[in-house]
């Protein structure tokens, strides 16, 4: 019988290599800054070619009311202190109906009847989604990064995770 050498094998097309998901500790800030959602994620890629995809999910809170129009936050995903992916107004960049409303009671025949309001604990899902290629095997510190619009009002971020997807390169998206 013939001896056959072994050597390391070549992963190509649309395979999975390896996944890793965590979930990230809850953040409210106000701060116009980038400010990071939950600890940084360390993945090192098995292979140099490989491409590394990056999920997150969380939902965006307001902490304190709205004062104008105009109001949202940012999201971003920075890998190894670069941000590769920007989602900006991620809380809408809509006007957010606080004020005075005047109207008339035809019942009680009341005329510009105020009533003041203010609207608060708005909430949106956030969902990014973003394809890196590391170009390395070294190890890829991930971060995902909030930031409030010009540090007016507080965000409250919840319920973060993130995965992350090692897929073989060269031709990673065939299917």
């Amino acid at each position: 019988m013939a001896l056959t050498k072994v050597t390391k094998h070549i992963v190509f097309g649309s395979q999975l290599i390896a996944h890793y998901g965590k979930d990230l500790s809850d953040l409210t800030s106000s701060s116009s800054s980038y400010t990071r959602w939950g600890e940084a994620v360390i993945f090192t890629p098995q292979y140099a070619d490989s491409h590394l995809e990056i999920v997150f999910t969380g939902s965006m809170f307001t902490g304190s009311n709205f004062s104008g129009t105009n109001r949202y936050g940012n999201l971003a995903i920075r890998v190894n202190g670069t941000d590769e992916y920007v989602q900006e107004g991620t809380m809408g960049r809509g006007a957010t109906n606080v004020g005075t409303f005047h109207f008339y009671n035809p019942r009680f025949s009341q005329h510009n009847v105020r009533q003041e309001f203010h609207h608060q604990n708005f909430g949106t899902g956030v969902y990014a989604n973003h394809i890196h290629a590391p170009g390395t095997t070294n190890p890829q510190t991930v971060e995902i990064m909030m930031s409030s619009d010009a540090g007016q009002y507080s965000i409250q971020c919840q319920d973060g995770y993130v995965t992350i997807s090692e897929i073989a390169g060269n031709h990673h998206d065939l299917t």
